[in-house]
């Protein structure tokens, strides 16, 4: 009796009984007044924002049922691990629809304080990372959106968090001025100041060590000692940062070395240290190019998923946003999420778009490179 509904905003709204409502009823009446709705069957109660939700809690007395319904933050685990997975090889996506998968994805994170972006270098120009990474920052107002009305004020744009981008170079030269405009766009080029060069030699930290047996395997017995799992310093630092993101942006696609390109590829060696490096591609070259092309399930990614499960997902918010480009680059696949599953995805989707399987062996190949990207 006498009670008063209090919203999320904190005004409140009499609300009157006769003393015989129940629980349930009650319950009802705080949903309508809030507006929300019932996540689940649990107690969880979830507003139109995706990245929180409401919680009724309930306390009784000798006298009294006390309901509370408190407004929280969605956390990183109530995210599914594999929060998109579209691909045909027959139809591509358009960047509507890659925008529209993104704001809600990153909508459902919730608020960072920092984000970290890690898409592949220019010799993956036509992975669309350079677009999805733009897009990323337009979502979070730090470059202009496309999509914004002509003369918006900025004012009118709440402010986003800290945005940093590490291309993940691997052993390859720093990306120069003119291949961030190329791939990034105008807007983000202007932010040169917010792009890290990952510098394989002097800026990792050695954070785990896959075991020797699994090298052993790997190689036929030729090379018998841990792999020593590696990241750029900057990207290891985030796990002491509540509300810091990770993003890793990048195509799967054929690789001679790693089967299939990208997942933790892209952190373990885009951003790796030189011991990482070496011993991964000598990996690949003894287990043979000709046994790990096309096949994402091998030795050498083994030893990189023993890597992941064991010192990364549980240390960094890390969320990969994978791609398959179609032979005219148009985007056909687009998954993310933050284990293998996502990984085991977009491969089975590139074997069908990317692999011309013949019947026989070829006696000539002509390949031609693109003069501008190699």
């Amino acid at each position: 009796k006498n009670s008063r509904v209090t919203s999320k905003k904190g005004s409140s709204k009499p609300w009157a009984s006769d003393g015989n409502t129940s629980i349930m009823q009650f319950q009802r009446l705080l949903l309508k007044q809030s507006g929300a709705r019932l996540w689940s069957q649990s107690q969880r109660i979830v507003p139109s924002f995706p990245h929180s939700y409401y919680y009724l809690s309930q306390s009784n007395s000798r006298s009294s049922t006390t309901l509370q319904l408190q407004y929280r933050s969605m956390s990183t685990s109530d995210v599914p691990n594999l929060f998109c997975s579209v691909g045909s090889d027959r139809k591509a996506i358009s960047d509507e629809q890659i925008r529209k998968h993104l704001s809600e994805f990153l909508n459902a994170l919730g608020e960072k304080d920092e984000v970290l972006i890690l898409p592949p270098d220019y010799t993956r120009l036509h992975s669309q990372a350079g677009k999805i990474t733009r897009m990323i920052c337009e979502h979070y107002n730090f470059i202009p959106s496309q999509d914004s009305p002509q003369g918006q004020g900025e004012e009118t744009k709440q402010k986003g968090p800290e945005i940093e981008i590490m291309p993940a170079l691997g052993t390859h030269a720093p990306m120069t001025q003119d291949e961030i405009l190329k791939m990034f766009g105008e807007e983000l080029a202007k932010k040169s100041s917010s792009f890290l060069p990952h510098d394989w030699r002097n800026d990792v930290v050695t954070i785990g060590e896959a075991p020797a047996e699994m090298v052993r395997k790997a190689t036929h017995g030729v090379v018998d000692r841990p792999w020593p799992a590696q990241l750029n310093k900057k990207v290891w630092e985030k796990r002491q940062r509540p509300r810091s993101l990770v993003l890793s942006v990048g195509q799967v696609v054929p690789h001679e070395v790693m089967g299939m390109a990208n997942f933790n590829k892209n952190l373990f060696v885009g951003t790796g240290g030189v011991k990482a490096i070496n011993l991964s591609h000598f990996i690949g070259a003894v287990h043979g190019m000709e046994n790990m092309m096309g096949r994402k399930s091998n030795p050498l990614r083994d030893i990189l998923n023993y890597a992941s499960e064991n010192f990364l997902e549980s240390q960094l918010d890390l969320w990969y946003i994978l791609t398959v480009i179609a032979p005219d680059l148009s985007i056909t696949g687009f998954y993310i999420g933050r284990d293998i599953e996502c990984y085991s995805a977009a491969c089975d989707l590139s074997m069908r778009v990317n692999f011309t399987v013949l019947d026989r062996p070829i006696k000539r190949c002509v390949a031609y490179m693109e003069p501008e990207e190699y």
